[in-house]
C-alpha cells in the first residue's frame, strides 16, 4: 500500500528544502522532483476516484436498509426499529456512521491530493525562483 498522508507531507517537506550552497544543482533537480510528484499525484487521484465510489455505493445500500428494502440478512445483523420515511432519509444518511466514515476517508485522500497538487505547482515556479536566486548570488559576488 502507499504512504500515509503524514509520510507524504514529510516527503514534501524534505523535497521543499533547497540547498543554498548548490543552487545550480537544485535547478537540475526540478525535473526529477516533478516526475516523482506526478507519480504520487496520479496514484492519489486513482485512490481518490476509488474512494469516491465507496460512499456512493454505501449510500444506496444504507438507503435501502433504512427504507426496509435490504435483504433479510441485513436486519438479522443489525435490526431496524422502524422504517424511515423517504422525507427523513437524507437527514439520516447524513449522520449514518458507516457512510460518514467512508466520506471522511474520501476527504482525507482528497486533502492530501490537493497538497501534492499545490506542491507540484510550487515546483513549476521553482526554476524561476532559483534562477533569480542564482542571479542575486552572482550580483552579490560582483558578477
Amino acid at each position: 500500500k502507499g504512504k500515509t498522508p503524514d509520510e507524504i507531507l514529510a516527503d514534501i517537506e524534505a523535497d521543499s528544502k533547497i540547498d543554498q550552497t548548490n543552487l545550480d544543482g537544485e535547478l537540475t533537480r526540478i525535473p526529477y522532483l516533478q516526475g516523482k510528484w506526478m507519480k504520487v499525484y496520479i496514484g492519489l487521484n486513482k485512490e481518490l476516484r476509488k474512494a469516491e465510489r465507496i460512499p456512493a455505493s454505501l449510500k444506496l445500500d444504507r438507503g435501502n436498509y433504512f427504507m426496509g428494502l435490504a435483504p433479510e440478512s441485513a436486519y438479522k445483523e443489525q435490526p431496524l426499529n422502524r422504517k424511515v420515511l423517504k422525507s427523513e432519509l437524507a437527514e439520516i444518511l447524513a449522520c449514518d456512521p458507516p457512510l460518514c466514515r467512508a466520506k471522511e476517508d474520501m476527504d482525507a485522500i482528497a486533502d492530501i491530493t490537493v497538497a501534492v497538487e499545490k506542491f507540484i505547482g510550487s515546483l513549476n515556479n521553482r526554476g524561476y525562483n532559483l534562477g533569480k536566486a542564482v542571479d542575486y548570488v552572482r550580483w552579490k559576488n560582483g558578477g
